[in-house]
C-alpha cells in the first residue's frame, strides 16, 4: 500500500481542471496511531492558514458491502482549492509535521472529490430515468 502519491497522480490531479473547493477523503491504516494523532494535531494547528476544514473523522466499524477493508479510520478534509492543497503540502509548516505522518501511517488512500451541484445531478438523471420513476404505481393504485 502507498503512503505518497506518484508523480502521475499529482499531474492527473493538477490537470483535472477542477476549480473550487475539494474534499480529500483519507482512508487510513496505522502502524502507530499516537504518532499520527500528533500529525493530525499539527494539521489542526496550521490548517486555518490554508483554509482547511475537517468535515469528518471516524473509525471504521465494519465493512457492510464488498471486501473487508484494511483501513481503521476515515477523515475528510476540505481545501478551498487545489492550489490551497498544493500550497499546504508544499509549506515549511507542513514539512515540520510530516515526520509524524510517516511514523504513524501503515498505508493510505487519498481520494480527491468535489461537491456535486443541482446541475450535476440533473445531468446524471436522464429524462427517461425520471419518466420511469413517475410511471411507478403507488400501492394504493394497484388492484
Amino acid at each position: 500500500m502507498a503512503l505518497n502519491p506518484t508523480q502521475e497522480q499529482i499531474q492527473n490531479l493538477l490537470q483535472s481542471g477542477h476549480e473550487g473547493p475539494i474534499a480529500m477523503v483519507n482512508l487510513l491504516s496505522f502502524k502507530n496511531k499516537n504518532a499520527y494523532l500528533k500529525y493530525a494535531a499539527g494539521v489542526d494547528k496550521i490548517g486555518d492558514e490554508f483554509g482547511l476544514k475537517l468535515l469528518f473523522w471516524g473509525d471504521v466499524v465494519s465493512t457492510v458491502i464488498g471486501e473487508d477493508v484494511e483501513f481503521q479510520t476515515i477523515a475528510i478534509m476540505e481545501y478551498p482549492s487545489l492550489q490551497a492543497f498544493m500550497e499546504f503540502v508544499s509549506s515549511k509548516k507542513y514539512n515540520a509535521i510530516i515526520k509524524y505522518r510517516i511514523e504513524g501511517l501503515e498505508s493510505q488512500f487519498l481520494i480527491a472529490t468535489k461537491q456535486l451541484t443541482a446541475k450535476d445531478w440533473a445531468e446524471f438523471f436522464t429524462v427517461s430515468f425520471l419518466d420511469a420513476l413517475t410511471s411507478l404505481k403507488c400501492p394504493s393504485d394497484l388492484p
